[in-house]
């Protein structure tokens, strides 16, 4: 649901780009291009990632409540540093590529939006998950007795899609 949200945002940000007033080119700004895209991209993902934070300290206190439930919080800072971070910075980073190739953000939504829908319906099963940017079919169960399962698959698969991320919004900005 995340990824619908965040290519909504990049596109709006393109939309309003493209809409700027014409006095708009005499104003001087402190800041270069660059910090202003890396502004942008902050302004989308930090309150994603509060809201993750939430909603996993929430899911935590859940978990402390329920009796007989080992607690450990540095499960939850796994999932959301190998799970979330790469997931929001690879969709980040594709929607402002689109936005930059296409120019014209409903036809970028669009082919986002597509991607995202094929992503999820029909890239889970080819080459044993290898496509999906959400990782959903990676074993990233925990154990207290053995701790996490496959860990070396999943940190080389979270960190292949988290670099390429980031190498989409260099390439964007």
């Amino acid at each position: 649901f995340q990824s619908i949200v965040i290519t909504f945002l990049v596109c709006d940000i393109q939309r309003k780009r493209k809409k700027a007033e014409t006095r708009e080119v005499l104003f001087t700004r402190p800041v270069d291009n660059e910090e202003v895209f890396l502004g942008e991209v902050l302004g989308i993902l930090i309150p994603f990632l509060a809201v993750d934070v939430i909603f996993m300290i929430s899911c935590g206190i859940i978990h402390v409540i329920i009796p007989d439930s080992p607690v450990n919080p540095g499960v939850y800072l796994f999932y959301l540093l190998v799970r979330v971070i790469p997931a929001l910075v690879f969709i980040t980073g594709l929607a402002s590529l689109v936005n930059r190739l296409t120019k014209h953000p409903l036809v970028s939504w669009m082919i986002l939006v597509g991607a995202l829908y094929f992503s999820c319906a029909y890239l889970t099963k080819p080459l044993h998950g290898m496509l999906d940017f959400r990782g959903s079919s990676l074993t990233d169960s925990f154990s207290t007795l053995v701790g996490f399962i496959d860990l070396d698959e999943t940190l080389l698969h979270r960190g292949a899609f988290l670099l390429l991320g980031i190498s989409l919004l260099c390439f964007a900005a």
